[in-house]
């Protein structure tokens, strides 16, 4: 059976058959809930009704309080400025007088119960007498020009409304034009306002009604915020942003709600507030659902006891049919997934290696052997720094900050030999959310690199060999005829005077015009090299040519020339320009191992290829010249051309074959000739 198909029950299991079994006790379960779900509906119907009867009634009482509320206040506020006006009033008939000593003006204004009065100009600074002396400090220039431009723009003979304090508080003042040109200002004290607000206003009423317990909030609330609320209220949403009060401000009419508040659930009724046919905003009514929640709750108790009475007889008897068929189903298809997944790791061509949140290695495929050189049970169980050193292990990276990683090119070191890898790590995460194993691929793009490098190193040495030939063809022409001059000077002319110095001078120009045209004959060699002439070769032999022709060189230096030729091999190769080859590897060496140094050619197979490597103890290749070493005409010898080892690889790469180098200054160097077998 396929894993992945539906389950099926058998037909027949003794006298008993589990389709029936289940659909008894499927129409048993329905019935219980469609009863269980009609009296909680009617139950929980006849309290929402009960509650909101109260709600209303309550959001109508409020209503008719508010209103009688205001127009209390607004009453209180029309006395108020009233008695303002008429102070100013009297204010200004003592000063026609002349009769408004300062004592007469702190009396008056003292058994008037104002707080703060003073006169103005039309910039709205303060001039002449000010009640108390320290006035100036309360309010802002711009608040009181704001207050009484006004009055001097638009002709009037009096204002009234708010002024705003340093603090912030507001004032409610009334300003009569004294002159043309100033104006006396009187304020009455906010803290006697707001408190007045307090006693005779809608905010009372509200907190006198939230004593109430069944009561969870009351508000009084218009666009700009809340006006009234509560003491447990702080915030509430704005009624723009909350589309059912925003259909209640459009329609206004009462409407009904069940909502949360402070993790709580209420119901809660809306009604617009207006006052004399202006909408002033909503008030808001809490009543708590937790009684009609409690009688909910006991019906559902008792339906879900009937309930899981016949569900629990179903399962027992499901569970006795089903679980041993389960059993076997779901072993069996643990065991071919299981496997399944297996075969596709193990049989990846990329390295795969997982570890648990530990950091403990769990999967070691077969890739990932080969690459690291290590088998499976050598490394199950244990940490990656068991297998790469001290070097950075990217998923030991990824499980400790969480970061996954995607084609990220790493550089690392195994047993002697440097590997460039691109390491893509993954996190599994267990049903919490937590970090349960990472997995990471690896490819290995060494070969990659090097092919990428051999063949960038083969397209600028042709092009500077092109560029070489052309550069050769035109210097020859000229040189061959300063050549010829020379020599015909040296033959055809004789001087009356200074005959020795003439003739080493010719004898000079003669010389160097032939060394410059064995230069060019090398420049033109490298640009159009001689076609190979491949011959079955032992290797060994073409090697120990080389090693000869610089033996003696070695000896009078002082330094130990060894050739280890290790097993015999024989392959298609030109034989002299190898030999040509080898002939440079070691003359470099030479050059580069002082007395008492010594140099090792060894000659070995590794798998399908033929490996000689030229170690030397010299001085070696610092880093920022290794990648230029091949390039034509670079050199760091006086006397180098920089043509020997571009011209091996050019001839190491005719073959098929590549060079490597490895270095590390003041160690020395080891050059690695691969041929193909």
């Amino acid at each position: 059976m396929n894993p992945t198909e539906p389950f099926i029950f058998p037909k027949k299991w003794g006298t008993l058959r589990p389709k029936l079994i289940i659909f008894l006790v499927a129409i048993l379960t329905f019935l219980a809930v469609v009863i269980g779900y009609f009296e909680i509906s009617q139950s929980r119907r006849g309290i929402m009704e009960l509650l909101q009867k109260e709600a209303e009634t309550i959001t109508e009482a409020l209503f008719t309080s508010a209103e009688n509320a205001l127009q209390t206040y607004a009453e209180f506020t029309q006395l108020i400025e009233r008695h303002l006006f008429n102070t100013a009033f009297m204010l200004i008939h003592l000063q026609n007088e002349n009769a408004l000593s300062p004592s007469n003006f702190r009396s008056l204004l003292q058994r008037s119960g104002v707080a703060r009065a003073f006169t103005v100009n039309t910039w709205g600074k303060l001039i002449g007498r000010t009640y108390p002396a320290d006035v100036s400090k309360h309010f802002r220039p711009e608040n009181i020009l704001e207050f009484v431009q006004p009055l001097f723009e638009e002709d009037m003979d009096r204002i009234s409304g708010m002024v705003e304090d340093w603090e912030g508080k507001t004032h409610y003042a009334v300003a009569v034009k004294n002159t043309p040109h100033s104006a006396w200002v009187l304020c009455t004290d906010p803290e006697s306002m707001l408190e007045l607000r307090r006693r005779v206003g809608i905010g009372r009423i509200i907190q006198d009604l939230g004593e109430n317990p069944e009561i969870v909030y009351i508000v009084l609330q218009d666009e700009n915020g809340i006006l009234s609320a509560t003491r447990n209220v702080t915030t509430m949403p704005s009624l723009r942003n909350d589309a059912f009060l925003e259909q209640v401000l459009t329609r206004q009419e009462l409407n009904s709600r069940v909502t949360r508040f402070q993790d709580q659930e209420v119901l809660e009724v809306v009604k617009p507030f207006m006052v004399h046919g202006d909408l002033l905003g909503v008030i808001r009514v809490g009543l708590n659902m937790e009684p009609a929640n409690r009688a909910v709750r006991r019906t559902m108790q008792r339906g879900v006891l009937v309930l899981f009475g016949f569900i629990v007889i179903g399962v027992i008897l499901f569970n006795f049919f089903v679980t041993q068929q389960n059993y076997t189903l779901l072993t069996e298809a643990y065991s071919k997934i299981k496997t399944y997944t297996g075969n596709i790791l193990e049989n990846m061509a990329d390295a795969v290696v997982a570890v648990n949140h530990q950091g403990r290695i769990t999967l070691f495929n077969r890739a990932a052997e080969k690459l690291f050189g290590k088998l499976s049970p050598q490394v199950v169980g244990k940490s990656c720094r068991d297998i790469i050193g001290e070097q950075t292990s990217l998923l030991d990276q990824t499980l400790q900050t969480g970061q996954e990683v995607r084609d990220r090119e790493v550089v690392y070191h195994f047993n002697g030999h440097e590997k460039v890898l691109s390491v893509t790590t993954t996190l599994l995460r267990n049903n919490r959310g937590e970090i349960d194993s990472a997995v990471a691929v690896l490819k290995d793009l060494t070969e990659k690199k090097a092919w990428e490098e051999r063949l960038r190193r083969q397209e600028k040495l042709t092009a500077m060999g092109e560029l070489a030939s052309g550069v050769a063809h035109e210097i020859r022409n000229p040189l061959n005829a300063i050549s010829i001059i020379a020599q015909r000077l040296n033959v055809e002319f004789t001087p009356t005077e200074n005959q020795e110095e003439y003739r080493d001078l010719v004898n000079s120009v003669i010389s160097e015009t032939k060394r410059v045209g064995s230069i060019i004959q090398r420049f033109l060699e490298f640009a159009r090299p001689p076609k190979l002439n491949l011959q079955r070769l032992c290797l060994n032999q073409v090697i120990a040519q080389a090693v000869k022709l610089v033996e003696n060189e070695a000896k009078e230096k002082g330094i130990q020339l060894k050739f280890e030729k290790g097993e015999k091999v024989e392959l298609f190769i030109d034989g002299n320009q190898m030999e040509q080859v080898f002939l440079n590897l070691l003359q470099n060496s030479l050059q580069a191992t002082p007395a008492g140094g010594a140099i090792t050619v060894r000659v070995f197979k590794m798998d399908h290829e033929a490996v000689v490597e030229v170690s030397d103890t010299g001085e070696g290749i610092p880093p920022e010249n290794l990648n230029r070493i091949f390039d034509l005409y670079f050199t760091t010898k006086p006397e180098g051309t920089g043509m020997g080892l571009s011209l091996s690889h050019r001839i190491v790469t005719e073959h098929g074959g590549r060079i490597e180098v490895t270095s590390k200054v003041n160690e020395g160097s080891t050059f690695r000739v691969v041929l193909l077998v």
